[in-house]
């Protein structure tokens, strides 16, 4: 009853507004050269300073759907009801505007529906007054005039937009006004719908706006470094104004170029996306630049995110009429970025990119970006969904002295792709006596001093892939952007310098620079943010020679013997850096490159960040050596500790294992009930396991090297290749039972302390290891070494959250968790996005009135997977970050948002806890991070008589801990042997180093990311185990990928055999049935 009081209040107050207010738009036509529109409005009672001015095109829109609004404060008069605005330089969106006048009242004031930077947006209620139509007097007449250049040397693009798809034409010639030697050539034509936008907001009514038609026209036959005019048009719809461009010369001994990334544009109001209003002062000193050169010719690279559009179609209008000064005299080049393509459904989605590439895009996956522009070359990609081909992916040019490429950071560049062998060939016959410096072109980079986690993989793989080709034929600069700041790297290969000046003779490695300072608005990485104390201010390594914090551009210059690149800011228009490099030496006689052979890369290096420490575990030769009766406690009794135990007996040692519980398995060994005074879980310690738990990763990849993990027969057992976790169970029992380790196991006996015994004789440390079994006295035995295998989900993680030590209803972390039963009927917030607070979601929220999953970032954390999973339930909601907990039960949200919940889960990890070891602070734990530890095993000072085994987070279980068992084994029967103390703790430094420098938190300090060619070379160099065979990797790799696509469904996919079935036919097996027939 109040909700409808409040209601027809509001009706009232803008009924009676609406009586008395009036609004008016003048002119009433605008035109291409007079587009400033003043708004006026009077008669307003009782003027609020949330009253506002919306924005609409087409006048059918409804008052929900805006382009965007104005504040009526902006006006010096608006405390008197009366006032006036004035809108400069609308776009022409070939359809009227209207304008509208509307009460917000503070009561709706709500975070509930927020633009790009948090801000409330109005909800297009209580309408108090409307002005009629403004429209431009030619709305078919040619707009957003843009050139590039074209395949042929001899040839110019000029693309632009109309607002009908009639025939249009290009004129074109030497001679400023038209005649003779003037041509005509027909413009080609496309557009694109709303049905072939990917996601929303692109494919909503919000969001979508007709494009109008696009059309393209080429000049050919231009005699090169001459300056031509040109107009657009038709004479039944109107013509363009004339412009002019200088066209290209390849003979030419100079290169002039303008680049930059990440510009954006202006809007004159508010609206849903944030705008780069210093993507003004970017386009203003580059038209000067370009005014300054006369008749030279130049040209214009901007190198992803270009409008920032991000699914509202009429940004792309303001883009290109603030870029029409620069981009119709002087060609206009684009690479994609992640905010003209990223879409959760895209082709190409690697599962080391799934946390990247997300929806940036804003649903428009590509296809503004390749309708509106057309660059050399044919590269494209198809949508998949009918819609235009993705296409201006990667190309190249020759200009002057300068061979260009571009490529795609979004679709696929790793070795064997399309992309891959382009740059390679490409790169193969440039001619370097023609072309001596080679500039290399893309949007994410793959050297940034701002090391966001989130990009870390995406990096490595740029690296592995790609800079092996950079070094190989010597790439003279590679520019980026996607940081929005300017960096500066020294020549650098493999995170090496080889040389440190800003003036050399081309030292055999490229330099690297961001150069996303166009004008997207960020706060600078090594500056602390005050709105968001959170983000990491990231060091400035020794090989970043500089980085700046102003907005701008770069510019090139470069002849036959030099290339100077600068970069100019903004505030002054004035060069603040600058790089020269001379040719001398790129090129030979007979201008093909020359190949330095020590500065090779291997296509297979290894990650950057531990070189160092890569170097220094090199183990020595296998030594022969006595097999000694050493004695040896292993502390755990699951999947780590079974491996170590048959391990260390393979190489004759005595082991015994302890294992608290009361049988063999771990973490596995599911018990229903957990103790239900402690559901935090923080007193005991058992399994984490919940009832329905199925593994996430397929039975053929899963097992120990020789002892696959087979689906079974047995009454109970489950043969999916996704089996419950009892299969595990079973399957860790039979690998126990297989090779006899029972004997060497006590169950039932907690480890109450493990400390450093007197040493022997020899000086070799040992350990006193102390144990109780259930109901019997405490014990303690002497051990030659002691190996730590209690993994790494037992002591629960929990937030810092304020209020949560008062919040009197229901609190557990995922730990506790078993069944969803106790949660029917209530409102339920889950904290983290994990794998388990998915999955725990998804389940939940089958019997929960409520599912609320809270993340730190709605943008950055969620798969494509959750995302079709929040869409497709009415009652699983996503949230950003807890703020506070109340006792009345609200839990209250970073945005503003709250809910009344019964339940909060803790979805947040686990931390690594070892309540047992004393080792007089020789072994810590930071943040997760247990250290020092050589290669995750071994203590320095302590070594090898302690280690621990499955440390390492994100691998491949349970063959990274069979490597890592193999080799502590090998190293206590004395078959392997450590560096010195000394070595292996400078190691572990210049491994906590490179975490730094790359921005990594402590807590990551373990983790391989599920990088399989890194646990490959981990455990090759270590001790020498066999790789994983390349079958077992893809069925692996396309797990991971079905499971960021659907997670609720991947386990049971329906081609799931047949691909399992087709990769082992690949590697020379046959299936038992086929072989059987082949021998009839």
């Amino acid at each position: 009853m109040l909700l409808f009081l409040l209601f027809l209040l509001a009706a009232g107050e803008a009924a009676a507004a609406a009586a008395a207010t009036t609004l008016t738009a003048t002119p009433a036509k605008l035109t291409q050269s007079d587009r400033e529109i003043t708004i006026r409005w009077s008669g307003l009672p009782d003027p609020d300073g949330l009253d506002y001015v919306g924005i609409y095109s087409p006048p059918t829109s409804s008052d929900r759907d805006f382009l965007g609004y104005l504040f009526l404060n902006g006006s010096a008069t608006w405390r008197t009801g009366t006032g006036e605005l004035t809108l400069p330089r609308l776009p022409n969106l070939r359809a009227p505007y209207q304008f509208r006048l509307f009460r917000w009242p503070a009561r709706e004031y709500s975070y509930h529906h927020i633009d790009h930077d948090g801000n409330p947006l109005p909800h297009g209620r209580h309408r108090v007054a409307a002005s009629g139509e403004v429209a431009f007097d030619s709305p078919s007449r040619p707009d957003q005039v843009h050139l590039s250049f074209a395949d042929g040397v001899d040839e110019m693009r000029v693309m632009f937009v109309c607002g009908d798809g009639g025939r249009r034409v290009v004129r074109y010639g030497p001679a400023k006004e038209e005649g003779e030697g003037w041509k005509e050539v027909a413009a080609e034509v496309r557009t694109y719908e709303q049905k072939h936008m990917c996601d929303s907001p692109a494919n909503s009514s919000v969001g979508w706006r007709d494009p109008g038609f696009v059309f393209d026209g080429l000049m050919k036959g231009l005699e090169p470094g001459r300056r031509y005019f040109y107009k657009v048009g038709s004479n039944s719809s109107g013509w363009s104004d004339t412009y002019s461009f200088i066209s290209r010369d390849n003979e030419a001994n100079e290169t002039i170029a303008f680049l930059f990334g990440d510009m954006g544009t202006y809007i004159p109001y508010n609206t849903y996306v944030r705008t780069q209003d210093e993507s003004l002062s970017t386009v203003k000193w580059i038209l000067r630049d370009i005014q300054a050169l006369g008749d030279k010719p130049a040209f214009i690279s901007h190198i992803g995110d270009i409008s920032y559009a991000r699914g509202y179609a009429w940004v792309w209008d303001h883009f290109f009429n603030q870029i029409e000064p620069i981009a119709a005299n002087t060609p206009y080049h684009v690479c994609i970025g992640n905010h003209e393509y990223d879409w959760p459904l895209q082709p190409w989605k690697p599962w080391w990119a799934t946390g990247i590439y997300g929806t940036d895009g804003g649903g428009e996956c590509g296809i503004p970006y390749s309708v509106k522009f057309r660059m050399p070359g044919n590269s494209f990609v198809p949508t998949g969904n009918g819609a235009p081909d993705t296409r201006n992916l990667y190309y190249s040019f020759d200009s002057g002295v300068v061979h260009f490429v571009y490529m795609s950071t979004e679709t696929n560049f790793v070795q064997g792709s399309d992309q891959y062998n382009f740059i390679k060939a490409d790169l193969e016959k440039v001619n370097r006596s023609r072309t001596p410096f080679i500039v290399f072109q893309g949007h994410r980079p793959m050297y940034t001093s701002s090391n966001e986690a989130r990009d870390f993989a995406h990096r490595q793989q740029m690296l592995q892939n790609l800079e092996p080709l950079l070094v190989t034929y010597k790439v003279t600069l590679a520019l980026w952007g996607h940081v929005h700041r300017y960096e500066r790297f020294c020549p650098m290969k493999n995170f090496q310098c080889v040389n440190m000046s800003s003036s050399f003779v081309y030292p055999g490695a490229p330099v690297h620079l961001v150069i996303g300072m166009g004008g997207q608005d960020y706060q600078p990485f090594w500056q602390p943010r005050k709105d968001h104390p959170d983000v990491p201010v990231y060091p400035q390594p020794e090989r970043s020679m500089y980085r700046g914090g102003e907005f701008g551009y770069t510019k090139l210059v470069a002849t036959k013997e030099k290339l100077t690149l600068t970069y100019i800011g903004n505030h002054d228009g004035q060069v603040h850096d600058m790089v020269e490099i001379f040719s001398g030496q790129v090129s030979n006689n007979n201008g093909v490159p020359e190949v330095i052979d020590d500065t090779k890369l291997s296509t297979g290096m290894s990650t950057p960040l531990n070189l160092e420490l890569e170097r220094l575990s090199m183990l020595n030769p296998i030594m022969s050596s006595d097999r000694s009766s050493k004695k040896v406690c292993v502390v755990g009794a699951g999947m780590a500790g079974l491996a170590a135990a048959r391990e260390l007996r393979r190489e004759g040692l005595d082991v015994t294992v302890l294992e608290q519980l009361a049988g063999v398995g771990g973490q596995w060994l599911y018990d229903a009930a957990t103790d239900a005074g402690d559901p935090l879980g923080m007193a005991g310690v058992h399994s984490s396991v919940f009832a329905s738990l199925r593994i996430n990763g397929p039975r053929e990849s899963i097992g120990f090297s020789d002892f696959p993990f087979r689906p079974t027969n047995d009454a109970g057992g489950d043969a999916r290749r996704y089996p419950v976790h009892g299969e595990l169970l079973r399957y860790i029992r039979d690998f126990c039972d297989a090779f006899g380790l029972m004997d060497a196991v006590r169950l039932n006996t907690t480890v109450t302390r493990v400390a450093m015994a007197p040493p022997r004789r020899d000086g070799s440390l040992r350990w006193a290891v102390r144990s109780k079994r259930h109901g019997e006295a405490e014990t303690e035995e002497v051990f030659d070494a002691v190996v730590v295998a209690i993994g790494h989900y037992s002591q629960p993680r929990l937030p810092t959250i304020d209020g949560m030590d008062r919040w009197r209803r229901k609190q557990l972390h995922s730990h506790s968790y078993r069944v969803p039963d106790s949660f029917a009927g209530e409102v339920v917030v889950i904290v983290g996005c994990s794998v388990s607070g998915a999955e725990l979601a998804l389940e939940l929220r089958r019997v929960a009135k409520e599912v609320h999953l809270s993340t730190k970032s709605t943008e950055e954390t969620i798969t494509s997977a959750m995302s079709k999973s929040v869409a497709r339930y009415e009652n699983l909601h996503l949230r950003p970050q807890v703020e506070h907990l109340r006792e009345d039960g609200t839990v209250v949200f970073d945005d503003g948002s709250f809910v009344v919940a019964d339940a909060v889960i803790y979805c947040t990890g686990y931390n690594y806890s070892f309540p047992f070891l004393d080792t007089n602070g020789k072994v810590t734990v930071d943040d997760n991070r247990v250290g020092p530890l050589y290669e995750h095993v071994f203590p320095p000072e302590l070594a090898p008589s302690l280690s621990f085994v499955g440390i390492p987070g994100k691998v491949v279980l349970p063959v990274f801990i069979e490597v890592q068992a193999r080799w502590v084994a090998q190293v206590l029967s004395g078959r392997r042997t450590l560096p010195s103390p000394e070595e292996m703790q400078r190691a572990v430094e210049e491994h906590t180093r490179g975490m730094e420098a790359a921005g990594l938190p402590k807590r990551w300090t373990h983790d391989m990311f599920l990088n399989l060619e890194r646990c490959d070379d981990y455990g090759e160099r270590i001790c020498g185990f066999p790789r994983m065979e390349q079958w077992k990797k893809e069925i692996f790799v396309s797990s991971l990928s079905d499971m960021v696509d659907d997670i609720e469904n991947f386990r049971d996919g329906y081609h799931d055999s047949d691909l399992v079935r087709d990769a082992l036919r690949r590697h020379g097996w046959t299936p038992a049935e086929e072989d059987d027939d082949a021998h009839k």
